[in-house]
């Protein structure tokens, strides 16, 4: 097993030395760890940095002042695998955001590579292949152990020789500039968007499109009971009760309402009693005492009718677009998702078409001349 040395920055003094490393460095390799998999309020546990040879993973939970690192010229210039959640999670807690990004999964996406994980990435390249076991690992654990940061270390070892082998690859296809503008979106969108939005229709969860209003009575009711019980446990909500099991309930509910007991449910967790039991008998309760013209509606009818464009002339444009793909090898969705796709088939200006879309400087410039041919 690949053990290369690291050094824990858990002290000011500690921190001292990264940010002398850090002075004499353009570009330095950069990775996050999460909890989101094991408690309610997700937390930034792990920053793993790899710069001028020297690994380092910093604890932000060892509680020292980390504001010098983020103004460290070091981290202008960041290259991460798949950096929209470590930016969006970085701004979120630290307010910073790098002043460029190398997203070795994006320039992987560009160079048509079938496979574009990190794994895949550092065993094609390197013939190294990188374990999976700590991939659910709860990051909040201290001690850390010894394997999570071996695991850790490993997410930065590899990335800046990966850079220099995408980027080579990338400027011989012509294709540097796209990357680096589709990057840049990324800082941008992580500064400007909220880590987690409020959404009062998230209690709508997969599966929910298929009940009947009175059977959404019950989702939505269980759906605020688990979301309290999940913070009072501080877990994250799909391990107090998982989707699946809500939307067996709520089937279950309507149709047994109002004689709700235990043993007529499907079948709930273990832990699913005493007081937590009466809590949830109660909320199921009470909303089946919930009159009829307040149940929620179904989905179908609160979605608004989103104007499209005409379907024939949406199917050529797709067509088109799939073309323009494959002549530079790219993942059609890259040159134009679906959002931008429906928006580019409308029939509008110009400018109020590449507004609407949302493109990018390289996906204009690609797409512009297909306009002709619609």
């Amino acid at each position: 097993m690949l053990t290369p040395p690291y050094s824990m920055v858990e002290t000011p003094e500690a921190l001292a030395e990264l940010l002398r490393v850090l002075e004499t460095v353009d570009w330095c390799a950069l990775d996050t760890e999460a909890d989101s998999m094991h408690h309610y309020h997700v937390k930034l546990c792990l920053i793993q940095i790899t710069a001028n040879g020297k690994n380092f993973i910093v604890d932000p939970l060892a509680g020292f002042d980390l504001s010098p690192l983020w103004a460290s010229p070091g981290l202008r210039k960041l290259i991460i695998h798949g950096a929209d959640y470590d930016l969006r999670m970085l701004h979120n807690t630290f307010g910073f955001a790098p002043q460029q990004v190398f997203d070795t999964m994006i320039a992987a996406k560009f160079l048509g590579d079938a496979r574009i994980g990190l794994s895949h990435l550092v065993e094609n390249q390197f013939g190294h292949v990188l374990s999976k076991a700590n991939q659910k690992a709860d990051w909040t654990i201290r001690p850390l152990p010894l394997d999570m940061k071996q695991y850790a270390i490993l997410d930065t070892f590899f990335l800046a020789d990966i850079k220099a082998s995408l980027t080579a690859r990338l400027e011989a296809e012509r294709k540097l500039a796209w990357v680096e503008e589709t990057c840049a979106a990324l800082i941008t969108q992580a500064k400007t968007a909220p880590f987690m939005e409020v959404d009062e229709e998230a209690w709508r969860i997969r599966g929910s499109s298929h009940l009947e209003p009175g059977e959404l009575a019950f989702l939505k009711a269980m759906h605020a009971w688990r979301d309290q019980e999940a913070e009072r446990l501080d877990r994250p909500p799909f391990k107090v009760l998982s989707p699946d099991t809500m939307l067996d309930i709520a089937k279950e509910c309507d149709y047994i309402a109002p004689d709700i007991r235990p043993e007529r449910l499907p079948r709930l967790p273990r832990n699913f009693h005493g007081e937590r039991l009466d809590s949830f008998l109660a909320v199921l309760n009470a909303a089946a005492a919930v009159p009829e013209e307040q149940w929620p509606e179904r989905e179908k009818r609160l979605r608004s009718r989103v104007p499209s464009p005409d379907s024939l002339r949406l199917e050529k444009f797709r067509e088109i677009r799939d073309k323009i793909a494959a002549k530079y090898r790219l993942d059609p969705t890259l040159l134009a998702n679906r959002h931008q796709l429906v928006a580019l088939a409308m029939k509008d200006s110009a400018e109020a078409l590449r507004k609407n879309a949302r493109c990018l400087d390289w996906q204009w410039n690609l797409l512009a001349p297909a306009f002709e041919l619609l």
